[in-house]
């Protein structure tokens, strides 16, 4: 079975369009076929309970890289 890896800076919660449209489409494709590996989204303590609680929500599996810019971009 393909799976399909989605490999992005841009992923919420981190606020935006290109973000909102990721995460859409992520949720579109079959969740036991696609992973999510993006940057790390942190606003101090808060920011990263928020980025853990969101991954946590979603029905495919989310990989935080431990840097918040994955390069090259």
């Amino acid at each position: 079975m393909d799976k399909t890896l989605i490999v992005t800076n841009d992923f919420p919660p981190r606020p935006g369009g290109i973000q909102a449209f990721l995460h859409n489409m992520a949720l579109r494709l079959d969740p036991d076929r696609v992973v999510v590996y993006a940057s790390t989204w942190k606003r101090g303590e808060e920011g990263a309970a928020a980025t853990a609680a969101f991954d946590a929500e979603q029905p495919f599996p989310v990989v935080r890289d431990r840097t918040t810019m994955l390069l090259p971009t």
